[in-house]
């Protein structure tokens, strides 16, 4: 599942995470803040949702950070939770996060011991 329904604005918006949303998510990613990571979380899966249903966006960054913090309170982490659960779960995000895994290094145990016996500087 990639897509989930949520109030924002005072409207039942789609949030889908396609690659597209995937795209859109990373270009509004600003360092390892975690509230940036949830906005761009929401703007990249309301784009997402628009584009794949050829819908006009009616709505900017600044109304989904308006939007996200204006959740109620007593809703906020419930709602977060699930977007987070959809995104996280989307083949596209496995996709993602497999594409940034490096490759296991195949060392034996005596390479690797070797290579911490070494001399860090020689003389």
């Amino acid at each position: 599942m990639n897509y989930i329904k949520v109030n924002l604005g005072g409207q039942e918006r789609g949030l889908k995470f396609n690659n597209y949303a995937i795209e859109k998510l990373s270009e509004k990613m600003a360092g390892n803040s975690a509230i940036a990571f949830t906005y761009a979380m929401f703007w990249g899966g309301l784009q997402g949702n628009s584009y794949a249903k050829e819908q006009d966006v009616d709505y900017t960054f600044s109304d989904v950070i308006d939007w996200v913090d204006s959740i109620p309170k007593d809703d906020k982490a419930a709602i977060i939770e699930s977007v987070t659960k959809v995104l996280t779960e989307s083949q596209n995000y496995k996709d993602l996060i497999a594409a940034g895994t490096p490759e296991p290094v195949n060392e034996t145990p005596e390479e690797k011991k070797s290579e911490l016996e070494k001399p860090i500087m020689e003389t």
